[in-house]
């Protein structure tokens, strides 16, 4: 049972069982973003998040833990998975990504 679900764009699902346990799927419940999204955001063309591994789901996560960036494009349904920050940033500007569309890690 989750502590709740978001529905976004295209059948895409933000899923959260725990603080530790938050997840983006697709409709059919296949696994797309992986433990833990720690942020994210959409829009009808793009879903933007962040996530930190975190392979069982529970425990803390290491105030160390480097981010890692995904892109998911609603339209074609391809993931850009595991980017560093500044890879997130160029593709965000290769794609014309819209500027309103930003993580937390942005708005600083």
């Amino acid at each position: 049972m989750s502590d709740g679900v978001t529905n976004m764009n295209n059948g895409y699902l933000h899923v959260r069982e725990s603080n530790y346990s938050q997840v983006i799927e697709d409709e059919s419940g296949k696994l797309i973003v992986p433990c833990t999204v720690i942020d994210f955001n959409y829009d009808k063309n793009f879903i933007v998040a962040a996530q930190v591994e975190n392979k069982d789901c529970f425990g803390r996560i290491s105030d160390k833990a480097t981010p890692l960036y995904w892109i998911i494009d609603c339209k074609s349904n391809k993931v850009y998975r595991y980017l560093s920050l500044e890879q997130y940033r160029d593709f965000k500007k290769q794609f014309g990504i819209s500027k309103r569309l930003k993580l937390k890690v942005e708005r600083k």
